[in-house]
């Protein structure tokens, strides 16, 4: 592969720790891949870089690279792209290498021979701060460093706190700054619905004179989070509805429970009125050695939940929204619960309490707003309550 390190042409290894799935050619300036060869089907590669199963091809790993990176409209990218000397989103993470905490995939510059284990960001030191990063990307040119591989639009950084353990801080957006609160809200109701292993737990940090949400990586050196739309990538359109297709090709992949698991998302999205459930915000545990994929993956990314993003008048008259991914209709998102059997809505008694104790703790909320909203959650829990009557009726 020619011209390994021009200024708009580069040449990389697609890594898997330090198993090379492929090489392939990136055009910096129209960010595609033009190239590709070596391709080992032999090693474990991410789902999203299949056109079909058996099949890389450059559009699907350009996609996927594209969605692996930070966007560029978040509010911190202009900071990061000076402290990393990156001309754009695409050229930071590169710079990073692609290394994130979510799974054990890379890119290998052309002519380095870098060691996973050396650089990788599960079991060594990375960059905390701007200052630091700035450094590094001053002296080598490459940083490794997960943020850079980051999704989604608000502000957000890993960390390892003080007992050794990854955890990714998020910011709220605006002044009013509602999502961590929601974030923290819906860990608590999750925990009166599921076992410990079907969600992730946030909690307060304060950071920067604000509140954040904080929570652990659920992701260890031996599993991946495959996102629900490198499934939907990996096997392709057919003539079934997303939902059905998507609870089809897991059980293709050989995932246990998905139908149990879907239920439970749709369920307690609908109780916290989650608008955000899109493609990235769910999907799977896979094994990252044997490509395996173990069981659907922890609930994670609840932040837009219970009104964080809805005007004061939209929460306060009938509190409408979209909902994702199944159905943009909240109600007709339900039909699709198969079970409820698991569901005893008498864990969520006193609720309410919360809600108003948790969103009450933020200066930007008032007292008309979490009336409403906690009004509209007693009146979800009737909704699934009827619904969950008539299921075990039919």
């Amino acid at each position: 592969m020619s011209n390994p390190r021009s200024n708009d042409v580069q040449s990389y290894s697609l890594m898997s720790k330090n198993n090379k799935i492929c090489d392939f050619v990136y055009d910096a300036c129209k960010e595609v891949v033009t190239h590709i060869e070596h391709i080992d089907n032999e090693i474990v590669a991410p789902l999203g870089v299949y056109s079909r199963p058996g099949q890389i091809n450059a559009y699907a790993l350009t996609r996927w690279i594209s969605k692996r990176c930070m966007p560029a409209f978040r509010s911190s990218m202009s900071s990061y792209k000076v402290a990393g000397h990156a001309l754009s989103p695409i050229d930071l993470m590169f710079k990073s290498l692609g290394l994130n905490l979510s799974d054990q995939y890379w890119f290998c510059p052309c002519g380095y021979d870098f060691d996973w284990n050396a650089l990788n960001c599960f079991d060594n030191s990375y960059p905390s701060t701007m200052k630091s990063t700035k450094t590094q990307a001053a002296t080598s040119g490459f940083v490794p460093q997960p943020d850079a591989s980051t999704q989604g639009e608000l502000d957000k950084h890993w960390f390892r706190d003080s007992d050794g353990i990854n955890c990714l801080r998020k910011a709220g957006s605006g002044r009013a700054n509602r999502e961590p609160f929601s974030e923290i809200l819906a860990s608590k109701m999750l925990a009166r619905l599921l076992p410990d292993d079907e969600y992730v737990t946030y909690t307060a940090d304060s950071y920067q004179g604000a509140v954040w949400s904080r929570c652990p990586t659920c992701i260890t050196t031996e599993t991946e989070l495959v996102p629900a739309e490198d499934v939907y990538t990996y096997f392709g359109h057919s003539e079934k509805d997303f939902f059905h297709q998507y609870h089809d090709d897991c059980v293709a992949l050989g995932v246990k429970n998905i139908s149990a698991a879907l239920d439970k998302m749709i369920v307690c999205d609908y109780l916290m009125s989650n608008p955000d459930r899109h493609t990235y915000n769910f999907g799977l545990i896979r094994d990252s050695n044997t490509g395996a994929c173990r069981a659907a993956a922890p609930l994670f990314d609840n932040g837009a939940a219970f009104g964080a993003r809805q005007s004061q008048y939209d929460i306060e008259h009938g509190f409408p929204y979209i909902s994702h991914p199944f159905s943009e209709n909240p109600f007709a998102q339900l039909d699709y619960v198969q079970d409820y059997s698991w569901l005893d809505l008498s864990a969520l008694d006193g609720f309410e309490a919360e809600i108003q104790q948790i969103l009450s703790s933020n200066p930007s909320m008032n007292e008309a707003m979490i009336t409403c909203l906690s009004k509209n959650f007693v009146h979800n829990v009737s909704v699934v309550s009827d619904a969950q009557k008539q299921h075990l009726c039919s």
